[in-house]
């Protein structure tokens, strides 16, 4: 019976140890993967990034989770479950961490949520063919973009101000997207 116990503990720890050890992967490889993408986008020519602590709470709370789990007596499936979720709320943090610190518009294209669009990838800018009433629905502060990649992506701006020099900024450097 302590043989199983010792097994078992054993393998929580090593489950739970996995799960930081991804973690601390994913937070360390953030400065790469932003000097790859900032590399890829160009110069900056307008920044909608605004300042938020949520990513930086997420930096801990992730890690902290996949170690509790080896602080309980979880069966095998339920442990790897709530590793998963730590990692996987690590990664959301680490793309709410550069939609806080990368988002704009770009000589090459638009990062938008930290995934970069090229220039050649937007199709367009739907709210220019909005009808009044679907045009007073939509948040002044959401620049929506519309890519051969993904159906729409969402450019979340401060103000309407800075929606409408984002505006001006993507149709500068794409004018084909108008």
């Amino acid at each position: 019976m302590a043989v199983v116990e010792a097994a078992v503990s054993i393998r929580s720890a090593v489950v739970a140890g996995l799960g930081v050890a991804l973690c601390g992967v994913l937070g360390a490889i953030i400065p790469f993967r932003k000097r790859r993408l900032l590399a890829r986008a160009g110069t900056c020519v307008l920044a909608t990034a605004r300042t938020s602590l949520l990513p930086y709470g997420v930096f801990v709370c992730a890690p902290l989770l996949a170690a509790l789990s080896g602080c309980c007596s979880f069966a095998l499936p339920i442990q790897l479950i709530i590793c998963a979720a730590a990692v996987l709320g690590m990664e959301n943090g680490v793309r709410g961490f550069f939609e806080h610190t990368v988002n704009g518009v770009y000589a090459n294209g638009v990062i938008v949520a930290g995934t970069f669009f090229p220039y050649t990838d937007i199709i367009s800018v739907p709210f220019l063919s909005l009808s009044p009433e679907e045009h007073a629905r939509q948040s002044d502060r959401t620049l929506v973009i519309k890519t051969a990649s993904r159906d729409t992506v969402e450019l979340i701006c401060r103000d309407a101000a800075e929606c409408q020099a984002a505006c001006a900024a993507l149709f500068a450097m794409a004018p084909h997207v108008r």
